[in-house]
């Protein structure tokens, strides 16, 4: 609450890897931040306003937009504005938008977009199941990648880290597009898996992650990257 109705001067914010976000954003485009149930959103999410002085958007299931939606109006009416509904027809359309105007773009990649397949990496040693949507996103929209995460260190310190992930902006179609996402995925359950191991108490991500849901699951852990359902 403190962060989002503009009162950062409260906390001890230490900003890691702010360069790379900054070098990310240099060409004029936007930026795809995605995140995790790990930490403060609503750190980074303020952090970005001051940094770069970018419209910093928060890309969403449409559930849980209208929950937060109610939560944002209470604070300030204005801040709903920054929350884009996933799964309607036009979401793709302001994503696009946001991006070609130099906007950020927050998205926790975590969770499954529905029936989403999902890829099968090594995580906190067990294989586990990302889903593929948000960076199958990002190699529609043609945008960087950047993994974000802002980790509670204790008393008012929040420490934020930015750290790069993928480039999209040429990408290809077919084979190459696949790799690449398999690639981002990868690469992104490597770095959750530095920040949990940071900063443990910050993970908040509460279900079965590691359930095997089938059979096929089990061959893409030792099979190298193949998408499962």
């Amino acid at each position: 609450m403190f962060f989002l109705s503009g009162r950062r001067q409260l906390f001890d914010v230490q900003v890691v890897g702010e360069q790379c976000l900054s070098q990310a954003l240099a060409g004029g485009q936007g930026v795809l931040l995605v995140g995790a149930h790990l930490g403060s959103m609503e750190s980074l999410r303020s952090i970005g306003h001051l940094a770069t002085e970018r419209r910093v958007s928060m890309a969403m299931f449409e559930q849980n937009a209208a929950r937060i939606g109610r939560f944002l109006r209470a604070i300030d009416p204005a801040l709903e504005r920054d929350i884009v509904p996933l799964g309607q027809s036009g979401s793709m359309l302001v994503l696009h938008e946001r991006l070609q105007e130099g906007g950020i773009v927050g998205l926790l990649a975590d969770r499954s977009f529905g029936n989403d397949p999902g890829i099968v990496v090594p995580f906190l040693g067990h294989p586990a199941s990302f889903p593929t949507g948000g960076f199958k996103m990002a190699s529609i929209l043609r945008c960087p990648v950047v993994t974000m995460a802002g980790l509670y260190v204790g008393g008012n310190r929040y420490r934020l880290h930015f750290v790069p992930l993928a480039d999209f902006t040429g990408t290809g179609r077919g084979a190459a597009r696949r790799q690449a996402i398999e690639q981002a995925v990868a690469d992104y359950a490597r770095q959750l898996e530095a920040f949990c191991h940071a900063a443990p108490y910050n993970w908040f991500n509460f279900y079965d992650f590691w359930a095997q849901p089938d059979a096929g699951a089990d061959a893409v852990a030792t099979g190298g990257g193949a998408e499962a359902r």
